[in-house]
């Protein structure tokens, strides 16, 4: 989990420096019913095109959508780094 934590305080850093943030959690939770066709479709895409050079990079936004408790806790990490940025 921790490589997950780190990749994802990155993505929330990344996600406040552009300003979309707010947008995601919302984006995650509306997405909520497509979950596991999100999840395969992620597994297809994932041998053709790497994200960000990190080989777990893949697995922690699969988590996003497999794991109800990964998500939460990244739906934290992103309110924790704008609470860090005020």
């Amino acid at each position: 989990m921790s490589e997950k934590r780190n990749i994802w305080e990155t993505w929330s850093r990344k996600l406040h420096r552009w300003g979309v943030a707010d947008f995601v959690g919302p984006l995650l939770n509306s997405l909520n019913g497509f979950n596991e066709l999100i999840v395969h479709i992620l597994y297809l895409i994932e041998p053709f095109a790497p994200l960000n050079g990190n080989k777990h990079g893949w697995g922690a936004l699969i988590a996003l959508f497999h794991d109800e408790q990964s998500r939460t806790v990244f739906l934290q990490i992103l309110k924790d780094t704008a609470h860090e940025r005020s």
